[in-house]
């Protein structure tokens, strides 16, 4: 949630960078400074600068949106494989017949237990790896 905080923070600086105090025009309407009157032909032409980096910066933060969704749902994935890892090394070290002693087998529960997907892992190369499955 703090990301997303800190996003809407940025969408809102990059806001602020770009508006400006903008001085009324003769009828009352705030004059952004987005039309230049050129002298030679008094024809306007549209300056395009304040929308470039308004692009900018919406570009900025699309981009960063999408690595942090990648990043989301990497994570996610990880924390589902870990768990199913657990699941099963739990089950292995409970079905397990082949122990030197009981204290080994109950050393094993709680590293299995209190460490969860990186005890399970531990697990796995030390016992299973080595002894095959249950």
């Amino acid at each position: 949630m703090s990301l997303a905080v800190l996003l809407v923070l940025l969408t809102a600086v990059l806001a602020s960078a770009q508006a400006e105090d903008v001085p009324a025009d003769d009828f009352g309407y705030a004059d952004s400074g987005a039309y230049d009157y050129p002298a030679d032909d008094g024809i306007p032409s549209y300056d395009d600068s304040n929308s470039a980096a308004a692009s900018a910066g919406a570009a900025f933060v699309g981009i960063f949106f999408i690595i942090w969704l990648i990043f989301i749902f990497g994570m996610f994935a990880v924390m589902i494989f870990l768990f199913v890892v657990w699941i099963i090394m739990l089950i292995d070290v409970v079905k397990r017949q082949k122990w030197k002693d009981d204290n080994e087998k109950i050393m094993w529960l709680l590293i299995v237990v209190l460490l969860g997907g990186i005890g399970a892992i531990i697990y796995y190369f030390a016992i299973r790896r080595q002894r095959g499955p249950a």
